[in-house]
């Protein structure tokens, strides 16, 4: 089982105001001097301070499953939590049974370890 999370759109749109950026920028790096690149440590200080939300559980045995399941609308496998839309670029999904974190990159997933958020 898999749980996806998407920044809400006013998030999104706040980031795309004050740093020029957007999750579906993610291109795989860790860190970056450009300022408006979204690097997994924006991503993982934004899921960090609640920024991302739950939008879905996927009832699927792999990352790639979530994937096609979310893309090809396959409800029979979805429990939807909130609105949300197709898992892309710079969502996280979280492995439930591992507690590990992923970001999706433009050509697969990059871990992103155990992730908390602050309290």
């Amino acid at each position: 089982m898999y749980e996806v999370y998407q920044l809400p759109f006013e998030v999104a749109s706040r980031l795309m105001e004050e740093r020029s950026t957007s999750p579906f920028m993610y291109r795989g790096l860790q860190y970056s001097d450009s300022p408006y690149e979204y690097t997994k440590q924006l991503a993982q200080q934004l899921f960090e301070k609640n920024g991302y939300r739950a939008v879905a559980r996927f009832n699927v045995n792999s990352l790639d499953g979530v994937f096609a399941a979310s893309g090809m609308g396959d409800e029979s496998v979805t429990e939807r939590l909130a609105k949300m839309h197709t898992v892309s670029v710079g969502d996280i999904i979280r492995d439930m049974e591992s507690d590990d974190y992923f970001i999706v990159n433009p050509m697969g997933f990059d871990f992103m370890g155990k992730l908390r958020r602050v309290v």
